[in-house]
């Protein structure tokens, strides 16, 4: 199996065997805090899958996960620049198998 290592949450430690970020897709960076990424994924193996938005704050220096439910994998992902200047409050339209989702209840 091939894996793909990521720099962690621990100043570039890679992860270990058992926790993987795997099948980077795409990556959007903000237009207006050009310091933030956000990464998609989309890998399934039939034993392992991630399906899953990440975020980094630094320039891709380290990577959290978004708690966004993501059904399949990640194709494209776009950045509301009406809603960017805070980034809390961001919305993301991203581009899925599935269909078109958002991180807020006003549609893409």
């Amino acid at each position: 199996m091939n894996f793909h290592r990521f720099p962690n949450l621990n100043a570039g430690t890679l992860f270990s065997e058992t926790y993987y970020l795997v099948g980077p897709t795409c990556l959007a960076v903000h237009p207006i805090h050009r310091e933030t990424l956000y990464l998609g994924t989309g890998w399934d193996d039939g034993s392992r899958r991630s399906f899953s938005l990440y975020v980094s704050h630094d320039r891709g220096d380290n990577w959290q996960k978004l708690p966004f439910a993501v059904p399949t994998t990640v194709n494209q992902i776009l950045i509301d620049p009406r809603t960017g200047a805070n980034l809390v409050t961001t919305r993301l339209c991203i581009g899925t198998d599935a269909g078109v989702l958002t991180t807020s209840t006003i549609p893409c």
